[in-house]
């Protein structure tokens, strides 16, 4: 086949092919067909495991908690509420009752433990306590194993319940492995009444007993001070593991004397190779947006709108195109966040709600740098507010930071 290309008509532009819209590739009539699985009611929480041989997805909805395979066909469920209700499964784990007012239980963690492997889940009854479910494999299909009931009644009161987990206010957990340990850190939402019901703390790191009847006492924490209870609620929004930490995304007020209204995104950072609550960091996220036509002025600060509220979060490697607008290496991990405006009754000029990207790498290098200013101001005539007033009383940076000198924002 020869294909003759008439010369074009005189002009000073290189020939270009027609531009074909879109639309016209389009075809409405191509029917596809995805896996589904209908849970029957809002989900809650979901988690995945896979190994060579299996692979499953579990999905938690109020008092359910359902097993699927890789197509997301239905395997099997589990009882997890009403508490009182006979036919709860996971209250009969936990010995004869009674187990409290006969409330749904709503799931507010649900991970995998890597080591064993099992699926954790704890939820909104039972003083906030969680449930082991080893990964049973059949011929088709993973199976889970009868739940154990991750709590010692021995060991549990009011002012010290280490298998105390979850808080109905929520809370968030990333499991990290170690060896042959698994490290559970865990952000809780607290009020005055849950923090003397059940003693939940704000951030810990806590690990299973080795007989996995509950979580061993005597792990590092940090509570919001009792006085700041009522008027300084932090409600964690996202949680991951990358590199050498353990990320929070939170939403909470400015500080301990601003209105509740007053909001913004902070980053919490913990270590995850020495499990030590002192190594605690924290970092104001700043999300703002201006339309095109404003980024190109000079000095266009001064007309972005700030997004301050975190909705949702995502972390993950990016590819070569995105990391180029970054300004970053392909593969790098970034942090994606969708924010929206303090809803204060005025009127916005902007979309309601943006999406702003921070690789990881820059979030760490700002947290060093903010902590090696702190170490600076140590030495000057006005060294610095170590912040973080909600969880200990107000001091100076000291010099230099420790892990022993405790937690620190910037």
């Amino acid at each position: 086949m020869l294909l003759l290309r008439l010369p074009a008509a005189s002009t000073n532009l290189d020939w270009q092919c027609p531009r074909v819209p879109y639309a016209a590739f389009r075809n409405f009539s191509v029917k596809y067909v995805v896996p589904s699985f209908s849970a029957g009611g809002r989900v809650q929480a979901t988690a995945a495991y896979e190994d060579s041989k299996h692979s499953a997805v579990f999905v938690a909805t109020r008092n359910r908690l359902h097993v699927l395979g890789p197509d997301l066909q239905f395997i099997e469920s589990l009882t997890t509420g009403p508490v009182g209700d006979p036919d709860c499964q996971t209250c009969a784990s936990c010995g004869p009752g009674p187990h409290g007012p006969p409330n749904d239980t709503d799931t507010l963690v649900l991970v995998m433990e890597p080591g064993l492997p099992a699926l954790v889940s704890c939820g909104s009854t039972l003083q906030g306590r969680c449930f082991l479910h080893e990964l049973e494999p059949g011929e088709k299909a993973l199976h889970l194993a009868a739940p154990a009931c991750l709590f010692s009644a021995n060991s549990n009161k009011p002012e010290a319940c280490p298998d105390c987990v979850a808080s109905p206010l929520g809370t968030r957990v990333t499991v990290v492995e170690q060896g042959h340990a698994s490290f559970f850190y865990v952000a809780s939402s607290l009020d005055p009444a849950l923090a003397a019901s059940f003693s939940p703390r704000s951030v810990s790191i806590r690990r299973l007993k080795a007989d996995t009847s509950g979580f061993q006492p005597g792990f590092p924490s940090l509570s919001v001070l009792p006085k700041y209870l009522a008027s300084y609620l932090i409600k964690y929004v996202y949680s991951f593991h990358s590199g050498n930490f353990v990320y929070f995304l939170t939403v909470q007020p400015i500080s301990v004397t601003s209105p509740p209204s007053a909001l913004q995104t902070r980053l919490v950072r913990l270590n995850a190779v020495e499990p030590e609550i002192g190594d605690y960091r924290e970092l104001v996220l700043d999300c703002h947006f201006a339309p095109k036509r404003r980024r190109r002025r000079s000095g266009a600060s001064e007309s972005t709108q700030p997004y301050p509220v975190l909705q949702a979060a995502h972390s993950a490697p990016v590819d070569a195109k995105l990391a180029v607008e970054l300004s970053i290496s392909e593969g790098q991990e970034v942090l994606f966040g969708v924010f929206v405006p303090v809803k204060d009754g005025g009127s916005s000029m902007g979309p309601n709600s943006v999406v702003c990207a921070f690789p990881i790498h820059h979030l760490d290098i700002q947290i060093e740098d903010g902590v090696e200013f702190c170490c600076h101001s140590a030495n000057s005539s006005f060294p610095l507010l170590r912040g973080l007033d909600f969880f200990q009383t107000p001091s100076f940076c000291p010099n230099p930071v420790s892990r022993k000198s405790g937690p620190l924002t910037w």
